[in-house]
């Protein structure tokens, strides 16, 4: 990222209702990105693929759980290219106990998916403040 423009956050869910939380947690914690939402791993890679090298995203939020290509199988792809290193990937689910594979793969940080709110603006202003000191 680069201070002159806006971080680009994507948030890759096949849920819409996820999606939404994440753009009011967003909005709850002040950032103001520029935010694309993908459906899936597939569409994802293909997003990816379509980018020049200076558009593409600061982070990604990738759901581990979606239909025909799940965030595991993304994350082992876009990890196999050195041109994706830079982004910073966040894996997220229902539940920790992926959390080690999901780390080994190579993502960056990894945030459970919960029903309360206060709880997921805590794990997120978390994890964009150590991406923010790690940029």
């Amino acid at each position: 990222m680069t201070a002159s423009r806006s971080p680009t956050f994507w948030i890759v869910d096949d849920s819409m209702a996820d999606r939404i939380i994440f753009k009011e947690s967003l909005a709850r914690l002040g950032e103001k990105p520029r935010l694309k939402e993908i459906e899936d791993g597939e569409l994802l890679l293909a997003e990816l693929d379509a980018q020049c090298s200076n558009e593409l995203p600061d982070i990604i939020f990738l759901d581990i759980n979606m239909r025909r290509m799940n965030g595991k199988a993304a994350l082992e792809i876009i990890r196999q290219n050195k041109r994706y290193d830079p982004i910073y990937i966040v894996m997220h689910t229902v539940t920790y106990r992926e959390q080690g594979e999901c780390k080994a793969l190579g993502a960056d940080a990894f945030i459970s998916k919960s029903t309360d709110f206060n709880a997921c603006l805590a794990k997120l202003a978390q994890t964009l403040s150590t991406w923010q000191a790690a940029v």
